[in-house]
């Protein structure tokens, strides 16, 4: 953040309009990863009053699908859907084909969340059919994830089982996204709880505490090491 906003500064006071949008569209999703909603989508806002000025680009598109995101979250789902139209209309004139399957994605959790589960399934295997770019393996694991959550409503634990494992296999080609790794061991753990296996069930809540420890300590050591960092980091800006 603190990097992010040196950026931002540094942009303004330089009149660089598109790193200021470049900038403020990074702040948001920082915001939206650490769930601050409304901090996340007021930059949003910002960074698109920027790009709107000039002609359409995909970063445009990510602040609208960002957008869409942050209100899905909050549960407003008529602003959220407005949202990921707006991106769909960029992502298509910009022919970002693939990169319409985010928000596709978002429109089947959505499916989900109204109960219309047949509708999300079917939306969430046509994500799946449809990437085949890995930089979108990540889009692709959360398809299967969402498809496994909907097998345990459906009380299908084998079925979920099997998207919760695909998902897994996607997420290590993916060179390991480790929050949806968490995710994922923690949904097995209590899928096989479900289903009556404890000993799977007590083997993915070990590698989730596992991991949760590990990540513990990787997060204060990146702390120390980037207090350094950033007093480099300001002495380049001086």
């Amino acid at each position: 953040i603190l990097y992010t906003e040196k950026a931002i500064e540094y942009a303004k006071n330089n009149k660089l309009d598109k790193k200021l949008a470049d900038g403020y569209l990074q702040l948001a999703t920082i915001f939206y990863e650490l769930e601050k909603n409304d901090l996340a989508i007021d930059y949003y806002i910002r960074a698109i009053s920027i790009f709107s000025k000039s002609e359409p680009n995909s970063n445009i598109a990510l602040s609208y699908y960002g957008l869409g995101k942050c209100y899905l979250k909050k549960n407003n789902i008529a602003f959220a859907e407005i949202y990921f139209e707006k991106a769909t209309v960029v992502y298509k004139n910009l022919n970002f084909l693939e990169a319409i399957e985010l928000i596709n994605l978002q429109k089947a959790i959505i499916k989900k969340e109204k109960g219309k589960y047949n509708e999300a399934s079917s939306i969430l295997k046509g994500v799946i059919e449809n990437i085949s770019d890995d930089a979108f393996l990540s889009t692709k694991t959360e398809a299967y994830i969402q498809l496994g959550e909907i097998e345990i409503i459906n009380k299908k634990y084998s079925q979920a089982i099997n998207y919760l494992n695909l998902a897994n296999q996607t997420n290590e080609a993916n060179n390991n996204d480790y929050q949806l790794t968490k995710r994922i061991y923690k949904l097995l753990s209590t899928t096989y709880e479900k289903s009556n296996n404890i000993s799977n069930a007590n083997l993915y809540l070990k590698k989730y505490a596992d991991l949760t420890d590990s990540i513990g300590k990787y997060y204060n050591n990146y702390v120390a090491e980037n207090t350094v960092d950033k007093i480099q980091f300001d002495k380049q800006l001086k």
